[in-house]
């Protein structure tokens, strides 16, 4: 007669481990892919932050502004004392002697503007990854 053993047998530690590392394996992947996916939402909603930051301020002093004025192209907006380009991968804004900058460094990949009319003036900003956002804004004076 056998003796009932109380031991595992080298087969069934052998088929935990396979299990163990499956299931080690499998939630390493689901953790790795949860922190890429974290990371890139975040840097969409830092750069739909910088654009509508950008948009706000522009479409402010375009509605405050008569209009273009002359000197504006599609890389460079003038309207009164206020100019806006961008410039070395930054959204530059002077006004007078004041020149500072909206955004940092590649925080988006373009500025451009377009002129339907003196008082209608397009601008379309580009983000790092994903599509231009585009829109109208009409001087008011």
């Amino acid at each position: 007669m056998m003796k009932s053993s109380k031991a595992f047998t080298l087969i069934e530690l052998l088929i935990a481990a396979a299990m163990i590392s499956v299931i080690s394996t499998t939630l390493f992947y689901f953790a790795l892919s949860t922190t890429r996916l974290i990371s890139r939402s975040s840097d969409i909603v830092k750069s739909m932050q910088s654009i509508r930051f950008i948009a706000g301020r522009i479409s402010s002093d375009i509605m405050q502004s008569g209009g273009a004025g002359i000197g504006s192209s599609p890389s460079k907006l003038i309207i009164g004392n206020i100019s806006y380009e961008f410039r070395e991968g930054k959204v530059r804004r002077e006004e007078g002697s004041e020149v500072y900058y909206l955004t940092i460094e590649g925080e988006i990949k373009g500025l451009k503007f377009s002129y339907t009319s003196s008082k209608l003036i397009g601008v379309e900003i580009t983000p790092r990854t994903g599509k231009a956002y585009y829109y109208n804004v009409y001087a008011r004076n």
